[in-house]
């Protein structure tokens, strides 16, 4: 079997895929064969990977791409070629002719004698993604027709829900439902990790990526994630979780991997100002700019004058901002063009002070479009609370974290019993699972958080204690009693009042 060593050896990564169909074209069937199945399979990664929707635009830019043509001329010289025959009508809109390719290549893995896995769907995902209605339910009829394995048939459902799912919040609870009874199925906890940080909830998302990790081979096992994109998107993570250690080290990867990985340099950069490392950050966005690392250089420029700017050589500053390749905006213009005319002999030792930071955040491609979520009060609660506790305030009286380890992260945690609001801890490692309920009543939040305590002291604690908290609005009479009796739990009553000033 030929290797990508064995094809670059033929073909040197320089040449361009025209030079290279041009050579393939003037060889026999027989020789070029090999060449173009991974000539062919670069393409098809390059046109499907690393998005997990196809939005307005997407397909008609691959099809009118100078690849496309070249992909559509040489795979057919591959011997067995029903996965790209069905790709390729998708791409063309030939919906029947999509589903007789199907059944055609279902037939080739059949004949493989092997069983159709989770594998297989990530691939058919990788191409077909949120394919046309009733495409996914034809999937799951091919893959019960031949030798399957279980959750084959269960992701079909999974990806059929998750994209006809009109909210993140709707998304969500299909995966987490998944995910509970298939914690170990990677392509469920990769799309995990692209609805968490679509949905802003990065300490999820980190855990789920995390989870793709394999230490043995220092590999992700990701079915649609480039590896470079997975420590992008972990490094963006990391980055708004305040994390700035990890998210260096992760952005440091994505670039090495690739130096074109979309935003990459740019947000190593920005995080080494905040974190006032400024000499590594003037080098990496020296480096975005002059190499235009970035397609768009606008946060690249803008995050370099604040770096010229916090390091007082405001007069290369100046110069910067009349030849920059994007406009910089206008806070940060303005800060320099008041400076002095002359450098500082020291770094000054914060970084720009702006009433506005536009521009300035790590960026990211948004993957998926749905509508916003509408949040209730337990929701808004939540939020609140998390906010407290990620800026080292008490919340109940107690100086908690947020529970975080490789691949977990204890916000709405999932565990075989259930799903938790918050999973906190203390100083001292004993855990702290914080039910929180919108409204009054409530009375079996006291068996179902025992529950908990019970399972968590058992399968995770340890030596340490594990304790309950219930916050809700009017607890009842039962839940009281129940509560004043267990040391191990605590209850607290919120209210929201609104109070006219006069």
């Amino acid at each position: 079997m030929m290797t990508a060593n064995d094809f670059n050896n033929k073909f040197p990564p320089e040449m361009s895929c025209s030079d290279i169909a041009d050579k393939l074209n003037i060889m026999s069937p027989e020789e070029a064969e090999p060449y173009d199945e991974v000539l062919c399979n670069d393409l098809f990664m390059a046109f499907c990977a690393n998005y997990l929707t196809y939005k307005k635009g997407i397909i008609e830019l691959i099809t009118t791409s100078p690849e496309y043509k070249i992909f559509k001329r040489r795979y057919t010289n591959i011997t067995v070629h029903p996965f790209f025959d069905a790709y390729v009508a998708f791409l063309e809109g030939r919906q029947s002719d999509v589903k007789k390719c199907i059944h055609e290549y279902m037939h080739v893995i059949e004949d493989d004698s092997r069983r159709f896995g989770e594998i297989d769907v990530a691939n058919i995902l990788l191409a077909f993604k949120n394919a046309f209605t009733g495409f996914w339910p034809c999937v799951k009829k091919e893959i019960q027709a031949i030798p399957h394995d279980e959750v084959a048939v269960v992701l079909c459902d999974v990806i059929d829900s998750f994209y006809n799912a009109e909210t993140n919040e709707a998304a969500l609870e299909v995966l987490t439902a998944a995910y509970q009874k298939y914690p170990d199925c990677d392509l469920i906890n990769e799309i995990l990790g692209v609805t968490y940080l679509d949905g802003k909830n990065y300490g999820n998302a980190a855990a789920a990526y995390e989870r793709l990790y394999i230490p043995e081979s220092d590999w992700f096992n990701a079915g649609f994630h480039d590896q470079d994109e997975i420590y992008f998107n972990l490094g963006y993570a990391n980055e708004k979780l305040k994390d700035r250690k990890t998210a260096i080290e992760n952005y440091k990867k994505a670039v090495e991997i690739n130096p074109f990985c979309p935003s990459a340099a740019n947000n190593l950069g920005f995080v080494y100002y905040k974190d006032k490392q400024y000499d590594k950050a003037y080098d990496i966005l020296r480096r975005c700019i002059d190499e235009k690392l970035d397609t768009d250089l606008t946060a690249p420029v803008a995050n370099f004058a604040r770096v010229l700017y916090a390091m007082g050589r405001y007069k290369e500053a100046k110069e910067f901002i009349k030849s920059a390749p994007k406009t910089i905006p206008k806070v940060i213009r303005e800060k320099i063009e008041r400076a002095p005319d002359e450098n500082l002999e020291r770094n000054i030792l914060e970084p720009l002070s702006e009433e506005s930071e536009d521009g300035a955040e790590p960026v990211i491609k948004t993957a998926i479009e749905r509508k916003g979520v509408q949040f209730q009060s337990e929701k808004i609660l939540e939020d609140e609370l998390t906010l407290r506790i990620e800026a080292g305030m008490e919340v109940f009286g107690l100086p908690l974290k947020i529970y975080r380890r490789r691949g977990e992260y204890g916000r709405q945690y999932i565990f075989p019993e259930g799903r938790l609001d918050i999973l906190a801890e203390d100083k001292n490692g004993n855990l702290y699972i914080i039910e929180l309920k919108k409204d009054g009543g409530y009375d079996d939040a006291y068996k179902q958080t025992v529950k908990y305590i019970n399972w968590f002291q058992k399968n995770k604690a340890g030596e340490k204690k594990v304790y309950g908290i219930i916050c809700l609005n009017s607890p009842g009479e039962a839940l009281i009693k129940a509560a004043r009796k267990d040391d191990r739990i605590k209850l607290y009553e919120y209210q929201i009042s609104y109070t006219e000033i006069r």
